[in-house]
């Protein structure tokens, strides 16, 4: 089978596209995102803003789609945020068998090193009851300290791969912790609609 695309490293720096958030019954400081396509959902602190979806109404048309959550404040292109959680979605790009996490992980540890990133060993966990594989990663500075570190995971599934990560710098993680660990406890796969994933134009 071909090999695939690229790990997704680089953080996109697409446009915004606005959303209309809903607050939720069960706790008002929060606030409900769905994925347009149904592929996922979450909820996400009050003073937080959806940053991106990239491609617009074809995201799945272009066979990914990439959606960032960021406080108020903070740089729409996630490179220069000092806070974000993202949720990244590359569709189905293997003919017969798709790839093993142990693959992937091996893909990305080597993307990782020729750009000074240092990405711990991976564990396995889960996401919302799925299979994932989790990594610590940090992007190191000059002097070799660690600036940005997130929790990467990643998910193979029938419909394609999908990259959860959230991550803060260093002076921001310690105020980070709490309004990440609630966003990525709401985390819930949904399931894509299959008209819009089906039927949508390809570019």
């Amino acid at each position: 089978p071909p090999p695939g695309p690229p790990p997704p490293i680089a953080t996109p720096k697409t446009e915004p596209t606005p959303t209309d958030p809903v607050p939720t019954a069960a706790a008002a400081e929060l606030v409900r995102y769905r994925h347009p396509w149904g592929a996922f959902e979450l909820d996400y602190p009050r003073g937080w803003r959806v940053t991106t979806i990239r491609g617009g109404k074809h995201a799945l048309s272009a066979k990914h789609f990439d959606v960032g959550f960021v406080p108020d404040g903070e740089s729409d292109d996630l490179d220069l945020s000092e806070r974000y959680f993202e949720v990244h979605f590359v569709r189905k790009f293997w003919d017969d068998k798709p790839p093993t996490l142990e693959s992937w992980e091996e893909r990305y540890r080597e993307a990782a090193k020729k750009q000074g990133i240092i990405v711990s060993p991976g564990k396995r966990s889960q996401v919302d009851g799925r299979a994932a594989l989790t990594m610590m990663v940090t992007r190191a500075t000059e002097d070799g300290k660690g600036a940005f570190q997130l929790i990467l995971y990643m998910v193979i599934q029938p419909e394609g791969m999908y990259s959860i990560a959230f991550g803060a710098t260093s002076e921001k993680r310690v105020a980070a912790a709490i309004p990440l660990t609630k966003i990525f406890d709401s985390f819930r796969w949904g399931k894509f609609e299959e008209q819009g994933f089906e039927s949508a134009p390809v570019d």
